[in-house]
């Protein structure tokens, strides 16, 4: 994806966003958008914690091939013993949260990792390359524990993701 695609996207989404619309048909643009030019996804998420007395965050989930799914759920506390808090600690999300590292890529159609369990769910779906990102706050932007985005992609590309489409899906 070169420059002149990536600015496309960017303003394309920031256009909409601009606009009103919301967070939902916000991810679906962008990830219909990313597949008109070329890169290849097959499946988004993107998680943010809410401020809200209920529910901890929301998840928004887009698939390219379950357009019913959907498009947004909202989970509950995580902190609190049991399987929320263990699933959530078994997470790729947790795991990059503690590590203080940004992302972090699973070339599923060549490496056996299992060490999370979203990857074996996603080889047998028939994806092959899984990317997780967090995009942190600024200090003085954080709300709480409200200080970051987190987001997965996917691909079922027989290839895989490039290295070039790894790099535009994190900026």
């Amino acid at each position: 994806m070169d420059v002149a695609q990536k600015t496309a996207v960017h303003k394309a989404v920031t256009t909409a966003g601009l606009a009103g619309a919301s967070e939902t048909d916000l991810l679906q643009l962008f990830c219909r958008t990313l597949l008109r030019k070329g890169l290849p996804v097959g499946r988004a998420n993107v998680v943010i914690d809410t401020l809200h007395p209920i529910h901890e965050g929301r998840a928004f989930r887009w698939r390219r091939d379950d357009p019913h799914l959907p498009p947004m759920v909202e989970y509950g506390r995580t902190h609190s013993a049991g399987t929320a808090q263990e699933s959530w600690q078994r997470s790729i999300y947790y795991h990059l949260l503690q590590t203080g590292d940004s992302l972090l890529r699973c070339r599923l159609n060549v490496d056996p990792r299992s060490d999370f369990p979203i990857l074996d769910e996603l080889r047998a779906d028939g994806h092959t390359d899984h990317v997780v990102l967090i995009n942190r706050f600024a200090a003085e932007g954080a709300l709480g524990e409200m200080d970051c985005v987190y987001s997965s992609w996917t691909t079922d590309h027989p290839d895989g993701f490039t290295e070039a489409e790894v790099e535009a899906l994190a900026d």
